[in-house]
């Protein structure tokens, strides 16, 4: 597992599955903003042979460090590959010397709340209604780093 520079825009085109974005990163946020989620960094790729079968997505955001998107291979899940993704994005916010990772789960999914919950993550109580289903709700997990 690891990122391999160049890689990346082979499978561009394909379409890897659904993803989840970080609350506020829609239309609408100053440029900064943007800029800042966007930073190079905390993009991590797995790959099993030549084969890309995960990736994750951290992001400094108005000085908070989130794990914005997660995403597995159907056929490369449960072979530890959504860990070691994750283990990657706390390392990485860990090196930039922050106090806790945030990330947000939709309250339903018990596979992802059970992956992040072993990986130390806890509920902070906070919760909001997706943008793209406000019938569903999403709730806000931390993992504290310091």
């Amino acid at each position: 597992m690891g990122r391999r520079p160049g890689r990346a825009a082979r499978g561009a085109g394909r379409r890897p599955g659904r993803l989840r974005v970080l609350p506020g990163t829609r239309a609408g946020l100053p440029e900064d903003d943007w800029r800042g989620l966007l930073r190079a960094g905390g993009q991590r790729l797995a790959w099993l042979g030549d084969v890309p079968v995960g990736l994750a997505r951290g992001a400094v955001h108005r000085d908070e460090h989130h794990l914005v998107g997660m995403w597995v291979s159907p056929t490369a899940r449960g072979h530890g590959v959504a860990a070691a993704l994750v283990q990657s994005v706390v390392e990485w916010a860990r090196g930039l010397g922050a106090p806790r990772l945030l990330l947000w789960v939709v309250g339903d999914n018990a596979a992802a709340q059970e992956l992040y919950r072993r990986a130390g993550f806890a509920p902070t109580g906070r919760t909001q209604p997706l943008s793209t289903r406000p019938w569903q709700t999403e709730a806000e997990w931390a993992l504290e780093l310091g």
